[in-house]
């Protein structure tokens, strides 16, 4: 009986031994392990740190999924906010590009106005150079009518220019 026993503390203590070199990472129960380790693993608690380690890092994910739906939603409030003040900023270019391009019609026509009136101005010096001329044959009545005529077309210009300058 002594050997016996002498056998059955030798496995005892071997089993206890192999039971305090076991790690959480040794016991993880995907793997195949022998009985021994198995032992090891139950007497040493090293499934049960194993076990606690799992659960910090799940609570670990879960505050971190909870922290990136927090940002996520954060991101989301300034996506809108965003999309607002662009959307804001397009209709103010917008309303500044539609003042532009009345300013350019308007200008368009001050222009074709003043072609208009400066080609008018020209006929008008050409006829008052035409009715100085000291060769012209035309009678006073003649001259004096065409007077009236150049006078009323410089009233009419002189109008025609102070209208322009008014709007």
């Amino acid at each position: 009986m002594k050997i016996s026993f002498k056998i059955v503390a030798a496995m005892v203590t071997a089993v206890f031994l192999t039971g305090c070199t076991m790690t959480p990472e040794e016991c993880d129960p995907r793997h195949d392990v022998n009985v021994f380790n198995k032992l090891g693993c139950a007497v040493s608690g090293s499934y049960s740190k194993r076990v606690e380690m799992k659960k910090e890092k799940v609570d670990e994910a879960i505050a971190q999924r909870k922290a990136l739906a927090a940002k996520m939603q954060e991101i989301e409030n300034n996506r809108a906010e965003l999309i607002k003040n662009r959307g804001e900023r397009i209709r103010v270019l917008d309303d500044y590009k539609a003042r532009l391009a009345d300013l350019r019609a308007e200008l368009e026509k001050k222009n074709q106005l003043n072609a208009s009136l400066k080609q008018k101005l020209d006929e008008l010096e050409k006829k008052a150079e035409a009715a100085k001329d000291p060769d012209n044959s035309k009678s006073t009545m003649e001259k004096n009518q065409l007077l009236n005529e150049l006078q009323q077309e410089e009233d009419e210009l002189l109008d025609a220019f102070s209208d322009a300058d008014l709007d």
